[in-house]
């Protein structure tokens, strides 16, 4: 891993074991906040436990994280596909601050987790996006 190549974020951001992480995933993140022109905050990328039975994080292949700044969820969402690499999408709007999952799997995915439920309707999907963003202009 050469972390002289990444421009946005220190090696301590990633959490525990940050070389653990796939780097490919680090790069992307990195041009994803450069290009967003938003901070992004990682919750987490690598773990070994607290997720699904075949987590990509226990990989070091998905990373859990929010924007911060002024960006919609729309927004976001519209950046985080320019990376066609993250070909699965999760978006979490019950978090304190509503956040993302993206990984490195081959199949396409998405998907959104309210209330404790997993949608993968990809309608569900965007019209919770858009209507998180209602709610924040009320």
């Amino acid at each position: 891993m050469n972390w002289d190549k990444i421009k946005y974020f220190k090696k301590h951001e990633w959490g525990k074991e940050p070389e653990q992480a796939n780097f490919r995933l680090i790069e992307i993140l990195d041009n994803l906040r450069g290009l967003s022109g938003s901070k992004i905050i990682i919750n987490v990328c690598w773990d070994y436990t607290g997720h699904s039975k075949n987590s990509y994080h226990y990989l070091g292949n998905a990373v859990d994280f929010v924007f911060k700044g002024e960006l919609s969820c729309l927004e976001q969402y519209a950046y985080i596909s320019m990376f066609p690499e993250l070909r699965g999408v999760g978006f979490y709007p019950d978090w304190h601050t509503p956040g993302w999952h993206v990984d490195l799997r081959q199949d396409c995915l998405k998907w959104v987790r309210k209330n404790g439920i997993y949608s993968y309707d990809r309608n569900i999907f965007i019209k919770t996006i858009i209507y998180k963003d209602w709610q924040k202009n009320d």
